[in-house]
């Protein structure tokens, strides 16, 4: 997996046991069914990010969408690689709404990433990463192969604070458990609706992971 991920050039990936708590992922028909989580995370542009102003634009849901189809093709690689090794290969939608009323897919991407260690959940209710911050798409695959798992990383926001006043919604406190959701998805069901994106994205609290000085990380 790790000469596949780099071929395909996916920056960040690991693996969430599921043998102990799949019931706490997925659904229930898919329990009982795998071993592991194979989750990995691609970049968005910096430079697409950088250019919002109030919400999201045209060129971001196209960016989006692009990564999205990326993560969604590398899935469907990763599931033949795994078939043909012998293991069965799930790959996980990486933007398919399950849930309308309450905006959910078919699991959790973000806090199966969190368990494989690929970073932590931050004040704005997303995963930040060691590198990029919540400047990532996620998606996964779900199989039965024996996989090493990864180790969770302790919450690594420190001090900063900065996506509390990137939030229109006000839906960001200071306590991650914190999170207003009901705020932030009417903000972007109106934004969205009156800048007719058509879709439910975007993107002002995305950090950076440049505020290293703030989060004790040099």
């Amino acid at each position: 997996l790790k000469e596949f991920f780099e071929k395909q050039m996916i920056p960040r990936w690991g693996v969430a046991e599921l043998i102990k708590n799949d019931s706490v992922f997925l659904p229930k028909n898919l329990q009982g069914r795998f071993a592991s989580a194979v989750v990995y995370a691609f970049p968005l542009s910096d430079a697409v990010l950088d250019l919002l102003s109030g919400g999201p634009d045209l060129l971001y849901l196209h960016h989006y969408r692009q990564v999205n189809y990326l993560l969604d093709r590398v899935g469907t690689l990763a599931s033949e690689l795994l078939r043909q090794n012998g293991f069965s290969g799930l790959p996980v939608p990486t933007s398919q709404v399950i849930d309308w009323k309450e905006q959910k897919g078919l699991l959790s991407l973000r806090r199966l990433a969190a368990t494989a260690g690929l970073g932590w959940i931050g004040r704005n209710n997303l995963l930040v990463t060691p590198d990029f911050g919540s400047r990532v798409r996620l998606s996964a695959v779900l199989t039965d192969a024996p996989l090493d798992a990864g180790k969770p990383i302790s919450f690594g926001c420190g001090k900063c604070s900065r996506c509390l006043s990137l939030c229109p919604a006000n839906a960001i406190k200071t306590e991650p458990n914190d999170f207003n959701l009901t705020a932030c998805r009417q903000f972007i069901k109106e934004t969205c609706s009156r800048k007719s994106i058509g879709q439910n994205i975007c993107g002002l609290c995305l950090c950076s992971a440049k505020n290293r000085s703030l989060n004790g990380n040099t």
